[in-house]
């Protein structure tokens, strides 16, 4: 019996089959690194971390360096302001803050230092989940620039209520005092703990601030000065995948 037809008949007929099924596995295979599969950017998120947004109060304890001035030397410093922060979950994020803080070195002439800015974060180490009630920690380092006020006062006062900070000068025959305007850089690197909506952070750093103004019939501010702090923090945090 010739099996020659046969033969070829089976050879077409295989070649229908595997034809589209190659072309479907190739496609199973080939489409997800094209379209990415849910698989994949489930598993990407996951790597990818948590975000969050906070609103905390701040508590700095620091001091100021002003070289050599005729009136105001250096010393430590207490402030405390708000601050607002946002973190992708990528790592990447931005923060705003403001604080006010004083000196208490009790000889006539204290300094009282304003500033407000923004910068943004980079996370360096997170763990933990974004649900209602996660525990959650995180790394981060902080580069921002600031626009700040320094001036000198015969009084002042602080306070852990945000921006406590107040100063009064009052005696009629009092020496100038000194005030001005800066524009400062800082670098921080902070630390902090979530659980649930709250968040505890605590963060190092120092801003170097450059005199741009000097305060009409006042002395000249130091043309540049430090402020080396730590802050403490404590707010209220919206996490998210």
């Amino acid at each position: 019996m010739p099996t020659g037809g046969v033969r070829g008949k089976s050879r077409v007929l295989m070649s229908a089959w595997t034809t589209p099924t190659r072309m479907l596995l190739g496609a199973t295979f080939v489409l997800p690194v094209f379209l990415g599969s849910p698989t994949a950017s489930a598993q990407q998120a996951q790597s990818q971390g948590f975000g969050d947004v906070a609103f905390s109060t701040v508590a700095r304890f620091g001091s100021v360096s002003v070289g050599s001035q005729p009136h105001g030397k250096s010393g430590a410093m207490r402030g405390s302001g708000l601050e607002a922060r946002f973190m992708m979950p990528i790592g990447w994020g931005a923060y705003y803050r403001a604080i006010t803080a004083a000196t208490d070195n009790r000889d006539g002439f204290e300094w009282k230092h304003f500033e407000i800015g923004a910068g943004f974060s980079r996370r360096i180490l997170r763990g933990g989940t974004a649900n209602l009630l996660g525990v959650r920690y995180q790394l981060h380092i902080d580069i921002g620039m600031f626009y700040a006020q320094l001036g000198t006062h015969e009084t002042c006062t602080t306070g852990m209520v945000p921006f406590a900070a107040s100063c009064d000068s009052l005696s009629a025959k009092r020496a100038p005092d000194a005030h001005g305007v800066s524009l400062g850089l800082e670098a921080r690197i902070a630390a902090e703990v979530g659980l649930g909506p709250i968040g505890f952070g605590v963060d190092l750093g120092a801003g170097a601030f450059r005199g741009i103004l000097t305060g009409g019939n006042s002395l000249d501010p130091p043309t540049w000065y430090l402020v080396p702090s730590a802050q403490v923090k404590l707010g209220l945090v919206y996490a998210f995948d």
